[in-house]
């Protein structure tokens, strides 16, 4: 099916009815000057990689997990990859697949940044390294609620530290997770810790200038601006709290 558009080219759409996971096609597609196809003018040589798709949605920070069902087709056993292993992480990583039995697959996702993403998980047989299943996963990650804010000054190449307090709002013990968005420029110490009822602890955080500032770094004149989020979360995974640390990099 073609159609023209201002620059005098064409678009070719393709349609192709696909099989199951992870079938792979190869297939060459001839272009020719001439109706009788006497006079060639271009090949394209084209791979199709089917997928299974997988949608998942977790706010920033809030680990969720997702499962698929995978079906054996003979003994064998099988290990899992994906494509961004800081986000996204197949459980077990490692398992057993017999012939007709169905075993689960779960994927447990904690995203670090708001955003939308395609990721792929591919399970492989551990001998022949043959891709068995393929998953594509789309992510959804909005942005979460934060609770409370604060800034630091960053010079290029050094290292400052902060401290910032916690309390345990709950009247019982309770056991507290601390991860942070930019796990590469900012390091907490302690990363967990319990509390009694209504008792607080002073909380480490060091930003490490003399690293890459990653993804979300905005300039502004001849200074970096980078939110960091730090997540509280309890010993189920629920989130707590969300800080954020608006980092000025100079």
């Amino acid at each position: 099916n073609n159609s023209n558009n201002n620059n005098n080219n064409d678009e070719v759409h393709l349609k192709y009815t696909c099989r199951e996971s992870p079938d792979v096609v190869h297939a060459f597609i001839l272009l020719y000057d001439d109706p009788l196809l006497t006079r060639p003018k271009t090949v394209w040589q084209i791979f199709i990689h089917v997928l299974r798709q997988v949608d998942v949605r977790a706010a920033v920070g809030q680990r969720v997990e997702a499962s698929v069902v995978l079906r054996g087709s003979s003994n064998r056993r099988v290990t899992c990859f994906s494509s961004v292993p800081s986000e996204l992480v197949p459980l077990p990583s490692s398992f057993a697949l017999a012939t007709g039995v169905l075993s689960e697959l779960r994927l447990s996702f904690r995203p670090l940044l708001a955003r939308t993403r395609q990721v792929k998980v591919h399970v492989v047989d551990v001998d022949t390294r043959e891709l068995v299943y393929a998953l594509l996963v789309n992510t959804d990650a909005p942005p979460p609620i934060v609770t409370r804010t604060f800034a630091v000054d960053l010079p290029y190449g050094s290292v400052v530290q902060k401290k910032i307090s916690y309390a345990n709002p709950y009247g019982s013990h309770r056991v507290f997770t601390l991860a942070t968005s930019h796990p590469h420029l900012v390091s907490i110490a302690p990363d967990r810790f319990e509390l009694p009822p209504s008792g607080s602890r002073p909380v480490g955080l060091t930003f490490d200038g003399r690293l890459s500032r990653g993804e979300g770094a905005a300039r502004e004149g001849g200074e970096m601006f980078l939110d960091v989020l730090v997540f509280i979360t309890d010993e189920d995974g629920r989130m707590e709290e969300c800080f954020k640390t608006r980092v000025r990099q100079f």
